[in-house]
């Protein structure tokens, strides 16, 4: 049971993460072409209120090199929190 639960979280998991940087693709293209913006438009309706809170803890920073890190901060937090839960889950 415990194994079930361990691969369902996992699952989520990858699927957030997977989207996150299929996101940060199409910020890329996205925008731009028409077939892709429908995407972009909806991932980012889903992504941003998971990445705003983030972006506002490295404004300083991002507007010092311009670049954004708010999905490789979110990527490992997720890892962490990833790792937490199941830690949690099998020595319980």
């Amino acid at each position: 049971m415990k194994m079930l639960l361990i691969n369902f979280i996992y699952f989520v998991f990858r699927i957030l993460n997977l989207a996150v940087w299929i996101y940060v693709i199409l910020s890329w293209i996205g925008p731009v072409h028409p077939t892709l913006s429908k995407a972009y438009r909806k991932l980012s309706e889903w992504l941003e209120p998971l990445l705003r809170p983030i972006r506002k803890l490295l404004m300083p920073l991002t507007m010092k090199i311009g670049l954004d890190f708010s999905p490789y901060v979110f990527a490992l937090a997720t890892t962490f929190i990833y790792r937490l839960i199941v830690n949690i889950i099998i020595y319980m």
